[in-house]
């Protein structure tokens, strides 16, 4: 090669790499982010426009917004041939966040933005086609995500800014979080430098607001921490009598066991279900944190600005199908199974459900999580909750009650069938509710009784309301954080059979006794296992270090009742 053919090849690709950009974005893989490279190319050659690297067809379709946006913004596209690649090739990208990055890569390229302000930037919004910035879902793990990565800017539609600024907590490292209004904001910014107006990137609204009535997590007089009584909320002083059912869903929220009620119509299972809002205990930042991220990426995120404080309470209708259960799509988001994490979801007529629907809850009962496989790759979301369900024990609801059950005894079977053993064998506690009218008093009896509860005079125990069954929830919880401190788990319901004989068969008289109730029960050894791990509770519950005969006789009761009705 001659001294001028090196000159020119020089020239070419010096005049090449001005016209070469790149600036980051993210996608959402279950709820993680991952990288992406957005890179935009123009040269000389016959004028095209083209999009490539895997995509879904909105993110196709930004071809079509960001030259409308860019045309609507006062900038020209030029007659050459534009080629944009989103990196990595071979990973599925879908969704509208792509259509900023693209425009301010074309836009670098074409010399309007200077190249060396793109570096170490990372960009997310959807654009209309006058080039306003409209908001996307899951910018709170993709900001998590560039935070981790290095990234030193973070350029986000305004109403995305407060969703974004929740992850300074968790990450120290977190970049600077730039709001921004349209695609000229964006320009200014990264060509000038200029500061943006307070009311574009005002972060005095990012923090919860310290006013007491918005706070959610209060101290009440004893000095426990609690949740802040909603007013659609029942209490549990509004169910009268059910007392060993209290009980048991107070042993179930203290250990984080799986419950079910199982009993005739009318007699509190789904007014019961609804008082457990008011009895669990508040989560921890990390967990608001988590929760915040699954809503996010689901695009259910209603207060932006602040975490999600409350446990998830989800309660899907039994028409639900599998997809809604377990999250849909070619690249899933989570569904009613991982939008109950760290929470309850409560499956009311659980025998009306398709057995397909409730087979998928086997995994995330035992493991945890929920994995989803897809053609375009496998997605793992989170699934630790605890199942609440209510159940009628046969199509007309009153059976064993033969004065008003009409059910012959294949229809009870055929009915209470539908449930599969192995997923009665996951739930941990099995309580039979019974009408609270006693046989010969009507409810004249039973609203009277309710009266005397509320002033006091009733004779016996007192009636357990929401704010006594807290208390004990929560310091029943303190003690097994003592216990497991150091160890990864914070509930009995997830001790490992190592955890099992450390904790719950240290006394050998217990071992023995715990064998011989597995024995008469035909318990297999996740029953035994399960069966100990609600004794430790209820030992818990009543202060005692040392399991009892009597806590594992009281777990054995919540196992007797499935085993009545399985063997019908």
């Amino acid at each position: 090669m001659t001294a001028c053919s090196r000159r020119a090849f020089r020239s070419w690709r010096a005049g090449r790499s001005d016209m070469f950009t790149s600036i980051y974005s993210g996608a959402v893989c279950g709820i993680e982010g991952q990288l992406v490279s957005v890179e935009a190319d123009i040269s000389d050659g016959f004028p095209s426009y083209c999009l490539v690297g895997y995509l879904a067809s909105e993110v196709k379709e930004a071809r079509e917004r960001v030259a409308a946006a860019l045309k609507n913004s006062g900038y020209r596209m030029p007659a050459k041939k534009i080629i944009i690649n989103l990196s990595p090739a071979g990973m599925r990208k879908q969704g509208t966040a792509y259509d900023l990055p693209i425009a301010l890569a074309l836009l670098g390229s074409l010399g309007i933005i200077p190249r060396n302000r793109l570096a170490h930037v990372f960009a997310v919004g959807e654009l209309s086609l006058d080039g306003s910035l409209k908001p996307v879902k899951g910018v709170l793990s993709l900001v998590l995500m560039a935070g981790k990565s290095g990234i030193t800017r973070c350029l986000v539609p305004e109403e995305n800014v407060a969703e974004a600024e929740l992850a300074r907590d968790q990450w120290t490292h977190l970049p600077e979080i730039i709001g921004l209004s349209d695609l000229n904001a964006a320009c200014i910014y990264l060509c000038q430098g200029m500061s943006l107006p307070s009311d574009c990137n005002n972060r005095s609204i990012l923090r919860n607001n310290s006013d007491s009535e918005n706070q959610s997590i209060i101290k009440d007089s004893t000095g426990i921490t609690v949740l802040k009584k909603q007013k659609n909320w029942v209490d549990f002083s509004q169910i009268i009598g059910q007392e060993p059912l209290k009980r048991a869903i107070m042993a179930a929220i203290a250990g984080m066991h799986h419950l079910l009620m199982i009993g005739p119509p009318g007699s509190g299972k789904s007014m019961s279900a609804q008082a457990v809002r008011g009895i669990l205990p508040p989560m921890t930042h990390s967990e608001q944190l988590e929760v915040t991220q699954l809503y996010s990426v689901a695009g259910l995120l209603e207060n932006e600005g602040r975490l999600i404080e409350h446990r998830p309470f989800r309660s899907p209708h039994h028409t639900v199908p599998v997809k809604t259960m377990t999250g849909g799509g070619a690249i899933p988001v989570p569904g009613e199974i991982s939008l109950a994490h760290r929470g309850v979801l409560f499956l009311d007529e659980l025998a009306e459900f398709s057995p397909s629907t409730l087979e998928v809850l086997r995994q995330p009962l035992e493991e945890g999580i929920i994995t989803i496989n897809r053609l375009h790759g496998s997605f793992v979301f989170p699934a630790s909750f605890m199942l609440i369900a209510a159940m009628n024990p046969c199509k007309c609801g009153y059976f064993p009650d033969r004065s008003k059950c009409r059910c012959s005894s294949q229809e009870v079977y055929r009915y209470l069938h539908r449930i599969s053993r192995p997923l009665w064998n996951r739930i941990d506690l099995c309580v039979e509710v019974h009408p609270p009218v006693e046989p010969g008093n009507g409810y004249s009896h039973l609203l009277n009784r309710k009266k005397q509860e509320n002033t006091g005079t009733a004779a016996g125990e007192t009636a357990l309301d929401s704010r006594s069954m807290s208390g004990i929830i929560l310091r029943t919880r303190e003690i097994q954080e003592e216990r497991f401190k150091g160890l990864g788990i914070f509930y009995n319901s997830h001790m490992s059979a190592e955890m099992i004989e450390r904790y719950c068969f240290s006394d050998a008289h217990i071992r023995s006794y715990a064998g011989k109730l597995a024995d008469a029960l035909e318990l297999n050894m996740r029953g035994l296992h399960k069966l100990m791990k609600v004794a430790r509770t209820i030992a818990d519950l009543g202060g005692e270090e040392r399991i009892l005969e009597e806590h594992v006789d009281e777990a054995a009761t919540y196992r007797m009742v499935e085993q009545s009705y399985w063997e019908l």
